[in-house]
């Protein structure tokens, strides 16, 4: 479980229950801990969906499996990355999503990373909006992040590195979150690219925020 990565299968392959063959596909994880992940499901009625689950984590009947040799030219597991989207972050909104808008937020200013979208987020959302030039709602969408991201790279320091090590963290990469972009950070950021079928750079640009970010 601590290897997965995007495109692994979580199988209830047991035959003893009445969930077996049970498959879900990995996006991410969801938190540092590792304690739930992003993934797409089909079930019944409700068609494909894209939701927090927990399957293979603790005791239950679900393993890991990673895909190879796809295709009559051998896909060696690698599957096309989905399209991605900015996820849009309100009042109540918590998680690593939050922390790395706050943390990009506070290197235009002063706001503690909580990972709490609160009244003080909001407010400072607002605040961003409007040097903008932006729709000032205090919902960060899509025209927000792509203002409120840097780009940082090898040598870069400060709030924007932190945020971007927070979501490589998201990802299983076991950052420190100190704001100093060294070689770790370089090499997690190369990896995440490898793996997401990017601009291979080590340079955290517009393409892999969106993508550290997006939801798919």
């Amino acid at each position: 479980m601590s290897q997965l990565k995007k495109g692994d299968l979580l199988i209830d392959y047991s035959t003893t229950d009445g969930d077996f063959r049970h498959v879900v596909i990995f996006e991410k994880w969801a938190n540092t801990s590792h304690s739930a992940y992003w993934a797409y499901e089909q079930r019944g009625t409700y068609g494909t969906t894209h939701r927090q689950l927990k399957y293979g984590i603790g005791s239950d009947n679900y393993d890991p499996f990673r895909p190879v040799n796809l295709g009559a030219g051998g896909g060696g597991g690698q599957l096309p990355s989905p399209g991605v989207s900015w996820p849009i972050l309100q009042s109540g909104s918590g998680g690593a999503d939050v922390r790395s808008a706050q943390q990009l937020l506070a290197a235009r200013g002063t706001l503690e990373a909580d990972g709490i979208f609160g009244p003080n987020t909001r407010s400072a959302v607002i605040q961003f909006q409007k040097s903008q030039s932006l729709a000032a709602d205090g919902v960060i969408g899509p025209n927000t992040w792509s203002k409120l991201i840097k780009t940082v790279q090898y040598g870069s320091s400060g709030q924007a590195v932190k945020a971007a090590q927070t979501q490589l963290n998201v990802y299983g990469y076991g950052l420190t979150a100190d704001g100093e972009f060294g070689s770790k950070t370089k090499s997690a950021a190369v990896a995440f690219q490898q793996n997401h079928n990017l601009q291979v750079d080590g340079v955290i640009g517009p393409e892999t925020w969106r993508a550290l970010l997006g939801t798919r």
